[in-house]
C-alpha cells in the first residue's frame, strides 16, 4: 500500500494533479495503520512512512505552518482539507527532524 502511496504522491506533487486518488490511498492507509496498531505483532512504524516527502520539506512546512494555526486559533480543519499533519504516521523520522528544523529556523527569524 505504501508504494501505491508513493506512485500517488510522486503524481501529486506534479502541477494539476488530482487530490483525490491520493486521498482515498491515504483512507485505505489509515486503516491498516489503526489495524497495525491493535495487532499483536504490529508492523514497525517505518512501513507507513512515505518516503517521498522527505525531499518535500518545504511543502510538509507549509502544511505544519497550516495545521499549527488551526490548533491556535481553535479551528478545525475541514474534513476535505488535506493536510499532511492529519497523518503525521505518513512522516518519516527525517522527515519529522527536517520539520523540526525549519520550524527553529522560523521561530529565530521572527
Amino acid at each position: 500500500v505504501v508504494a501505491l502511496l508513493q506512485s500517488f504522491f510522486r503524481a501529486f506533487f506534479r502541477k494539476g494533479a488530482a487530490l483525490e486518488p491520493v486521498l482515498h490511498v491515504i483512507a485505505v492507509l489509515e486503516l491498516v495503520h489503526e489495524a497495525n496498531g491493535a495487532s499483536a505483532t504490529p508492523l514497525p512504524p517505518s512501513s507507513f512512512w512515505a518516503p517521498a516527502l522527505e525531499s518535500k520539506a518545504s511543502l510538509v512546512f507549509k502544511h505544519y505552518v497550516e495545521w499549527a494555526r488551526a490548533l491556535e486559533s481553535g479551528t478545525v480543519l475541514g474534513a476535505k482539507a488535506f493536510n499532511l499533519c492529519r497523518w503525521p504516521w505518513l512522516l518519516s523520522a527525517t522527515a519529522k527532524a527536517e520539520l523540526l528544523k525549519l520550524e527553529a529556523r522560523a521561530m529565530q527569524s521572527s
